[in-house]
């Protein structure tokens, strides 16, 4: 839901900053912001909470039936 919020307002609020400022530059500045801050959000996730299970071909096939 936030993927699609942030695709929807950021196309409003660049072409609203196009329109005030005459230029794109404003615009990707914040768009380099606010990707900055979301590889930093990212990357304090910290590791993944459960373990990964490798499904073997036999349980693919116990799986399937």
């Amino acid at each position: 839901m936030v993927f699609g919020l942030g695709s929807s307002f950021g196309r409003f609020l660049g072409g609203y900053i196009f329109d005030l400022t005459g230029s794109y530059n404003a615009a990707f500045i914040g768009a380099g912001v606010a990707l900055v801050i979301g590889i930093l959000l990212v990357n304090r996730l910290g590791a993944y909470a459960y373990p990964v299970r490798h499904i073997t071909p036999q349980l693919a096939a116990e799986a399937a039936t």
